[in-house]
C-alpha cells in the first residue's frame, strides 16, 4: 500500500519513483477503496489555487492516486516534516508507456488535437485514440458534445485505463460526468488519469522546462515564459493565492 502525506486536502502519494505507483496502478480494481474514486490526478500549485474556483470538483480529492506535480508542495511538505517527493504527471506518463503499462489492457487516450492523434495513431502502441470535442470550462456536465464524448467511451467494451489530456478543469469535469455515467449504468469505470499536456511533452509537441529548473521548481516560470498572453495573468494569481494557502496550511494542525 502506498504511503500517504495530507496536504491542502490532498492525500498525496509519497513514494521515491514511479515503480510502486505503476504497480498498484496495474491492479488498481483489487486496491480500490470503496470511498476512493477511480482517478489519477497531479495537482501542481495552480490546480491546488484554481480547484476553489470550481467547488463541484471537491470530490476530485478522493482520487485513488494523487501525485504531488510541484515543488512548491514539497517544500511546504518539508517544513511540515512531512517528506514529499514531486512526481509530475508528465514523468509519470513517460514511464508509463517506457514500462508498457498499457499491455494487455483496453486503453483509451483522449487527446487534445490532430497533431497528438496522429502522433499515437501512426506508432503501433495497441491503443485507442479519440480527439476531444471544443468543450467549455463551465457546465461542461450540460454541454451536449461533452455528454456525447461520455456516451461515446461507455459503448465501446469497459476500459481498463482511460488517460485524458485536455488541461484543469475540463478534464476532470470530464472526468467526473463519465464516472457518473457509470454508476448510473452500473458499469464499472475504467482508472481515469487526468494528464493535462502529457501527451503534447510526450510526442514533442512542446517542450518541457530544462532539468535544472524543474529542480529548483522553476517549470511554471518556463511554461509561462512560452505562453505569456495564456499564462502570467494565471499564474500571477495562483501564486499569490498559494502563498497564502501555504502559510494557512503551515499553520494547520
Amino acid at each position: 500500500m502506498l504511503k500517504k502525506v495530507k496536504l491542502f486536502g490532498f492525500d498525496f502519494i509519497q513514494a521515491s519513483g514511479f515503480a510502486e505507483v505503476l504497480e498498484e496502478v496495474n491492479h488498481f480494481r483489487s486496491t480500490l477503496d470503496s470511498d476512493k474514486l477511480p482517478l489519477l490526478i497531479t495537482p501542481n500549485v495552480d490546480q491546488v489555487v484554481r480547484m476553489n474556483d470550481y467547488p463541484e470538483l471537491a470530490p476530485i480529492k478522493q482520487a485513488r492516486f494523487i501525485l504531488p506535480d510541484g515543488k512548491p508542495l514539497c517544500w511546504v511538505a518539508d517544513l511540515k516534516k512531512k517528506s514529499l517527493n514531486r512526481l509530475s504527471g508528465s514523468d509519470f506518463f513517460q514511464a508509463y508507456m517506457n514500462q508498457k503499462a498499457y499491455e494487455g489492457k483496453r486503453v483509451l487516450f483522449i487527446v487534445p488535437n490532430e497533431e497528438v492523434y496522429h502522433y499515437f495513431t501512426q506508432r503501433s502502441i495497441p491503443v485507442s485514440v479519440q480527439i476531444a470535442p471544443q468543450l467549455p470550462k463551465q457546465n461542461l456536465a450540460e454541454h451536449s458534445k461533452a455528454l456525447q464524448l461520455a456516451d461515446e467511451v461507455l459503448k465501446h467494451e469497459p476500459f481498463d485505463h482511460l488517460v485524458i489530456g485536455l488541461g484543469f478543469p475540463k478534464q476532470e469535469q470530464l472526468a467526473m460526468l463519465i464516472i457518473k455515467k457509470c454508476q448510473e449504468h452500473r458499469l464499472k469505470p475504467p482508472l481515469i488519469m487526468l494528464l493535462g499536456a502529457s501527451f503534447e511533452f510526450y510526442a514533442g509537441l512542446k517542450k518541457r522546462a530544462p532539468i535544472w529548473m524543474q529542480r529548483i521548481g522553476m517549470e511554471w516560470f518556463y511554461r509561462m515564459m512560452s505562453e505569456p498572453s495564456r499564462l502570467v495573468k494565471r499564474y500571477a494569481y495562483s501564486n499569490t493565492i498559494f502563498i497564502y494557502l501555504a502559510v494557512k496550511e503551515l499553520f494547520a494542525k
